[in-house]
């Protein structure tokens, strides 16, 4: 960890070397949360294949020592090779407005057989989460491997408006996406139609022509 200035768009001061990972090894993705007193480590470790896993750590300190989970991993399907989902790792939380937790991660479904044949590629899924009474995560059904189904927040409905049937790219916002950066509102018609094309994420397939 190191700090970063936004005025100089730089980082500075002491690097600090926060966690080592399991034996598990390949640890990377690490996403930082404070809740109760801790500063709480979540990554991702056992490589991208089907070794995969959540891992959890804690320190009452922001640049540590990190104490491990004791009964880590959190998450995994390494250890059931036939399970519906698989290569189940790289987790990241939510709390919702009524305090109940939740963990999108990533898996993928292999075609039933076949351990890793999995057309779709990596997909993401997502977990009920609960906390244990001395300050750990776990899947709210239990065990080790994610749930195939999940019940939904107790919230109230959130509509959102109705998509027009004809998009012109006058403007760009909902329901797209940029990478990493956010969208330039100068840039013109032409430079957004190729935004699109270069490959932002949408709910369909979509295919552009420029007339």
């Amino acid at each position: 960890m190191q700090q970063y200035d936004p005025e100089s768009r730089s980082l500075s001061g002491p690097v600090h070397e926060l966690y080592k990972g399991t034996p598990a090894g390949v640890t990377e993705g690490p996403q930082l949360y404070q809740r109760n007193g801790y500063y709480y480590l979540l990554v991702a470790e056992g490589g991208t294949g089907i070794n995969h896993m959540v891992t959890f750590a804690r320190s009452r300190s922001r640049t540590g020592p990190y104490e491990t989970d004791p009964d880590y991993p959190v998450m995994t399907t390494a250890h059931d090779l036939t399970f519906a989902f698989q290569q189940a790792g790289h987790g990241s939380l939510v709390e919702t407005q009524s305090g109940e937790w939740y963990m999108a991660h990533l898996c993928t479904r292999p075609i039933p057989g076949t351990g890793t044949m999995n057309p779709l590629g990596r997909e993401t899924a997502i977990q009920h989460v609960v906390w244990t009474e001395d300050g750990w995560l776990r899947l709210a059904h239990g065990g080790k491997l994610p749930a195939l189904a999940v019940e939904g927040p107790d919230l109230e409905p959130h509509p959102f408006p109705e998509l027009p049937e004809r998009d012109d790219y006058d403007t760009l916002g909902y329901p797209y996406q940029s990478l990493r950066v956010p969208f330039d509102p100068s840039l013109s018609r032409k430079q957004r139609i190729a935004c699109q094309a270069a490959g932002l994420r949408f709910g369909v397939l979509l295919f552009f022509f420029e007339i």
